[in-house]
This record gives structure tokens, C-alpha cells and sequence, in this order.
């Protein structure tokens, strides 16, 4: 863009940190990957109390955090009943 080339002239770009770039696009942790639905439902639950400690009452319950997970729950129930139906119906692959 004209800003980033004037700035590029002026010799802004160059008093950034070599690793300026890196800091903004690397991830803030590693993000723990869920192997099965009972998993899944862990990680929604914790994860929105972690991003979002302003809905939690002080008596620890968190009733906007209950109709967030609930609701997508009712979203993700059809996808689960579809999985086990195709996993059910895959042939074994065991060693012989």
C-alpha cells in the first residue's frame, strides 16, 4: 500500500524487532485437540470460562456459559449420531 511504502522510506519498517512478525503470528499456546465428542464437550466448557471469566457468578456457575455450550450441543448432536452410524458401519482393520 502507499502508507507501508512511504513508511518503508522513511525507514519505519526497519526499526521493527526481527522477530516482530513472529510474535504476531505465533499461536499463545498449543491448543489440546479433542479425540471424541465426551472430550469435545470438556474443552468448549473450559475454554469458554477461560476466555470469557466475566460471565462466571461468584458462586463459580456460569449460566451464559451453560446456554452457549447447550446450544451447540443441539448443533453438533445430528453431526455425532452421523459419525457413529459410519464408524459402525466401517469394516475392522485389525492385524492379522
Amino acid at each position: 500500500t502507499l502508507t507501508r511504502k512511504r513508511a518503508h522510506q522513511r525507514g519505519e519498517l526497519d526499526k521493527l524487532p526481527r522477530n516482530a512478525l513472529e510474535s504476531l503470528t505465533k499461536r499463545c499456546g498449543v491448543p489440546h485437540q479433542a479425540h471424541n465428542y465426551s472430550e469435545l464437550r470438556q474443552q468448549i466448557h473450559d475454554d469458554l470460562r477461560i476466555q470469557h471469566p466475566e460471565w462466571i457468578q461468584p458462586t463459580g456457575e456460569c449460566p451464559l456459559c451453560d446456554a452457549y455450550e447447550a446450544r451447540l450441543m443441539e448443533l453438533l448432536d445430528p453431526l455425532r449420531s452421523k459419525a457413529d452410524d459410519q464408524s459402525a458401519a466401517a469394516p475392522e482393520h485389525g492385524l492379522n
